[in-house]
């Protein structure tokens, strides 16, 4: 009997829908090569809204800085603006992390093990709907 030393499941570390899977059991492929792609709108949509409110409270800094310099209002009304827009900076950056983790990269060269998964299922985070395995590193041993 002959085994893979090296294997992994690729699991999803977001919810979301399986958009492609791009290997077959048996099928080979090279280290990074994109295996599993998953529907990404919903991240894309939450990024866009995260930018645009980010616009919004940068504009409201400058509005209040130059409101501000004509005494029109004092300097806990500028920072709380700017504090406001310290927030969406990082609701920014976390929708775009999030988004980022959307796409199951092959971990090592190897062949596709099997799905666990099919195209347009949806599946919670951690849940692993592809095996893969190292072609290069195989162990034998009698079959008993």
């Amino acid at each position: 009997m002959i085994e893979a030393r090296q294997h992994a499941v690729l699991s999803s570390e977001i919810a979301g829908r399986i958009g492609r899977i791009t290997v077959e059991a048996g099928q080979s492929f090279k280290a990074g090569q994109t295996l599993i792609a998953f529907d990404c709108s919903h991240y894309q949509a939450a990024v866009d809204a995260a930018r645009a409110n980010l616009r919004a409270a940068d504009v409201t800094v400058r509005q209040s800085r130059r409101l501000e310099q004509l005494k029109s209002i004092g300097g806990a009304e500028v920072e709380m603006a700017e504090v406001k827009a310290e927030a969406a900076r990082a609701d920014l950056r976390q929708a775009g992390s999030e988004g980022r983790r959307r796409d199951g990269e092959a971990p090592l060269d190897g062949q596709g093990g099997g799905q666990r998964g099919r195209e347009h299922e949806a599946v919670p985070p951690g849940t692993g709907p592809l095996a893969v395995l190292s072609d290069r590193a195989l162990r034998g041993g009698p079959v008993s």
